[in-house]
């Protein structure tokens, strides 16, 4: 089965073997989460905390995926200040 991967996910930075990866993870376990580099429509890039969880059907094959994401931008600002501050 091939995973296609939305092009809401691809901000540029990562390569295709992250994605391949990130697929075979989702396809394996599941789910995946991870912190990766997002693009807002404006083109900006920004940090978030991405979840993709594969659901199933009765017999246990994926019909489709959910993803939920948070924007970091405040919290690595927040780490980057106290890294600085070090």
């Amino acid at each position: 089965m091939r995973l296609a991967s939305p092009a809401f996910l691809r901000s540029g930075l990562h390569d295709e073997s992250f994605y391949q990866a990130l697929w075979g993870i989702v396809a394996n376990e599941g789910f995946w989460q991870g912190e990766i580099l997002d693009k807002r429509k404006n083109g900006e890039l920004f940090p978030v905390w991405q979840t993709i969880t594969a659901v199933k059907d009765k017999e246990g094959a994926i019909t489709h995926f959910v993803g939920a994401l948070i924007d970091i931008t405040l919290q690595k600002h927040a780490e980057k200040v106290l890294l600085e501050a070090r």
